[in-house]
């Protein structure tokens, strides 16, 4: 029998074969389906392969026998279709759906326990959260619940995914909350975020938020600079934090403006488990505050609140019972007063055991006292601001520096008969910003075990017009320097070569010196002035600056030097001038006391001749260029030149 005329339930086609029908357009199946005197299949049916559909073949073939009234056919027809478009819109796609599932699970990722998932999830947000990703991308990481089935599932059975609140939208917010079903809360709402014309909606969203206190772990409420929290009244927000309300799991907890002042029932009920604070810019009462298993305070007081400072004595009480202190920050916080002669419980110095960073801005009076009460560990990194140096100052500023290098030295140390931290010798050393033209302040940086971030000390002022070769004076005379291998000057135009000549030039193990967006005239100009390098290696030279005798050169270790961010028409000079000296110095260095390595990067006003020059009279010194030609015909100290011209 040919196979176009077999019966029909002879041979059961696959679905496969099928499909050529069921995309006829609609006009054509209906002719065709005319002459049918098949049964009808229903979609159970189908879908329990009970019954298969005949292949396009047999339904032409019982066409054409068909001898029925033409309406007998048409309500046939109808019939088949109907039940063939039901199939096709519920049951086929529920059917792909399946094989799908069942073809992901044969792959790799597919074979992940959801425990791993979920903590790929997890990694792959914090990615997108904590990374460079722009704001407007910060909920891209939704898209992993619209990749399958059983990442979906996954997804939304991870608590922690929701937990920590994004404040992109208020309904995805919300929808977050509401996902995160009881897990503990992290709200990190910055106003700086927030758009304008959804102020007031977020007010709801996040007193919802803030109101399950039971759940909360961490909250950061973070203000807009002048706008603060805009229309959303953070300080009615922040009264569910008051009175008899617990936060049992409440870890972190950080406002930065916004609220003038906390309530004075704020954690009246206690948080247990609270570790971390930060309060700027904020008015509060110590009264309720938890101390005991503080690790991390940052407070600071914003001198235009009428926030008075805490006396000493009683600073002092709440100082000794934060034993398990590690992060210590006070921005204008520090007491006015004098500290008692004996503190609470006759110990003074007040110890620090586990303290690791210490950061005090304030005055030079008030960090000193601070430093002379308590015992800070070798181990601890310190950055002091010194915020009331100024040029006309009293006592001057140097002399600032060295009692506050006095008292530091008899505090930094483990025990009283242990040496200081300053007696160890200093490898890193940094200058920055010492110059009229800069927004930073002005800072010196040193590091004691290689360079690591943060600094171990940084002494810093509030203001640039401060004597930076009579501060380095003093430094060298408290602090071991003669160990220093590296030294980079930053931004210090008001660096000039007395404090080359006095300090830096004598120490003997300086090895790397970086000169970025600073005088390097004038440290070729130091180099020049070594008349010691002269054949008879007996002959003494003297300094005519500073009267100083010698027999070495200065920087007599110096191997590799850097100079970026450099214009080499540098205050009315000319190119020319630069590069003359640099080839004197590498002339006057060319036997023992040789600069091997030296790199240019991103100066202006050079170009390629300039360095070719000097490369053709030192072969062997491997002169680095970033070939960077940037002509500035506009710069400013051409500019200040024609001025004086």
């Amino acid at each position: 029998m040919p196979r176009a005329c077999r019966p029909w339930g002879a041979r059961r086609a696959p679905l496969c074969r099928l499909l050529p029908g069921f995309l006829l357009h609609h006009s054509v199946r209906l002719a065709l389906a005319a002459k049918m005197s098949t049964p009808i299949f229903t979609p159970n049916d189908l879908l329990n392969s009970q019954l298969v559909v005949p292949p396009v073949a047999t339904v032409l073939h019982s066409l054409a026998r068909d001898r029925g009234s033409d309406s007998a056919r048409r309500e046939t027809l109808e019939r088949h279709i109907l039940g063939l478009e039901a199939y096709l819109r519920g049951y086929l796609p529920a059917y792909i759906r399946s094989l799908k599932f069942h073809h992901n699970n044969t792959t790799l990722a597919g074979r992940l326990p959801p425990e791993i998932l979920c903590m790929i999830f997890l990694s792959y947000r914090s990615l997108i959260r904590n990374g460079s990703t722009p704001w407007k991308d910060q909920l891209i990481w939704v898209r992993l619940t619209h990749v399958c089935q059983t990442w979906r599932s996954v997804a939304l059975d991870c608590l922690a995914l929701w937990s920590d609140l994004c404040f992109k939208t208020p309904r995805f917010t919300e929808l977050m909350l509401s996902r995160s079903k009881d897990a503990p809360l992290t709200v990190i709402f910055d106003m700086s975020n927030i758009r304008l014309h959804e102020e007031r909606k977020w007010n709801s969203v996040l007193l919802n938020a803030l109101s399950q206190t039971c759940r909360l772990r961490t909250v950061v409420l973070v203000a807009n600079g002048p706008r603060q929290f805009g229309c959303v009244d953070i300080s009615s927000i922040l009264d569910k934090f008051t009175g008899y309300t617990k936060l049992p799991m409440l870890e972190e907890f950080s406002i930065s403006g916004g609220a003038k002042k906390l309530h004075d029932e704020f954690l009246e009920a206690g948080a247990t488990m609270l570790k971390r604070v930060q309060i700027r810019a904020c008015s509060f009462t110590w009264a309720h505050l938890p101390l005991t298993n503080l690790t991390h305070l940052r407070l600071e007081r914003n001198t235009q609140l009428q926030q008075d400072c805490l006396p000493a004595q009683i600073f002092l009480m709440k100082l000794v019972r934060m034993r398990t202190l590690q992060v210590l920050e006070l921005v204008n916080f520090l007491p006015k007063d004098d500290y008692p002669a004996s503190g609470p419980d006759e110990i003074l110095p007040v110890p620090l055991p586990q303290l690791k960073s210490l950061e005090l801005h304030d005055s030079a009076s008030a960090v000193i006292s601070f430093i002379q009460v308590t015992r800070i560990p070798k181990a601890a990194s310190i950055v002091v601001v010194f915020k009331d140096c100024k040029p006309q100052s009293r006592p001057p500023s140097a002399e600032i520096v060295d009692e506050f290098l006095l008292a530091l030295d008899a505090s930094w140390k483990d025990r009283p008969s242990l040496p200081s931290r300053l007696e160890d010798g200093v490898l890193d050393l940094w200058i920055s910003d010492f110059s009229e033209k800069r927004a930073n302040s002005p800072r010196l940086e040193f590091w004691f075990q290689g360079y690591q971030t943060p600094p171990e000390l940084s002494i810093g002022f509030a203001t640039h017009e401060v004597p930076l070769t009579k501060i380095l004076v003093n430094v060298k005379k408290r602090l071991n320097l003669s160990s220093v291998i590296t030294l980079r000057i930053d931004n210090c135009w008001s660096m000039r070569e007395s404090a080359y000549a006095k300090v830096l030039s004598k120490l003997p193990h300086v090895e790397n010196v970086t000169i970025r967006n600073s005088s390097f005239l004038c440290f070729l100009n130091v180099l020049l002035k070594d008349l010691a390098l002269l054949e008879d290696s007996d002959s003494e030279s003297t300094d005519e600056g500073t009267g100083d005798t010698y027999l070495t050169p200065r920087f007599p270790a110096l191997w590799f030097l850097e100079c970026c961010d450099y214009d080499f028409k540098e205050r009315g000079f000319k190119t020319r001038d630069v590069i003359e000296g640099l080839i004197g110095v590498l002339t006057l260095r060319a036997d023992d006391y040789c600069i091997m390595d030296l790199h240019f990067r991103k100066c202006r006003n050079v170009w390629e001749e300039n360095f070719e020059e000097v490369k053709e009279a030192f072969p062997e010194q491997e002169i680095d260029w970033d070939c960077d030609e940037d002509q500035d015909a506009d710069s400013e100290y051409e500019e200040e030149s024609e001025a004086d011209s």
